[in-house]
């Protein structure tokens, strides 16, 4: 497991370390707002274990503590990936992260290398990966064109492909407009 964090320096941790630093996130979670394994949905007075689906827009400030919401970005991934909880994520926003991991203006800016191993060290083995299809593209473009939508928002339409096929209950992201656009009401939206 790699975690982005002391002024963006990948940290390579064995078993034994990666056990002991996965307690200490867990601590951490809590201090910063409860139990991480459970998702507090807004329309319930009691906390649910839930199926999420992470976008990039939380992805990465999760990685990347230079990044103003790190904080909650990063509970919120201990949150979805612990316990019994399912986190999910498209194909399609595994190459958006490394895309916005390399070319985000930070103080120490991140290498390619680095990018690929966070991709492939902290998110392929916390989340289920969903590979679309041509019917879940065509699903997509469908969908946006359908309700007159251009531009960019056919990528999170994509997204919800993903959820849709995994049967998310909630999708995080920081792009509540063109979520909030998509989104059946059995999938509630909603920013870390």
């Amino acid at each position: 497991m790699q975690f982005l964090c002391g002024g963006s320096v990948l940290l390579n941790l064995s078993a034994a370390e990666r056990d002991r630093s996965d307690k200490w996130l867990h601590r951490l979670a809590r201090l910063q707002g409860g139990d991480p394994g459970f998702f507090v949905l807004a329309a319930h007075s009691f906390a649910v274990r839930v199926t999420v689906l992470f976008d990039t827009t939380v992805l990465v400030p999760a990685l990347v503590d230079q990044l103003a919401n790190h904080p909650a970005c990063f509970s919120a991934l201990m949150a979805g990936t612990s316990g019994t909880n399912r986190s999910v994520c498209s194909t399609h926003t595994l190459a958006e992260c490394y895309s916005v991991l390399t070319s985000l203006p930070v103080r120490r800016r991140i290498t390619a290398p680095e990018a690929r191993r966070l991709v492939e060290e902290s998110i392929l083995p916390r989340f289920t990966v969903v590979a679309l299809d041509m019917e879940d593209y065509r699903s997509a473009i469908r969908i946006v064109s359908e309700s007159g939508l251009t531009g960019g928002i056919i990528y999170d339409a994509l997204h919800l492909a993903a959820a849709r096929r995994e049967g998310c209950e909630r999708i995080l992201t920081y792009n509540l407009h063109h979520f909030n656009a998509l989104c059946p009401a059995e999938i509630t939206v909603s920013a870390p």
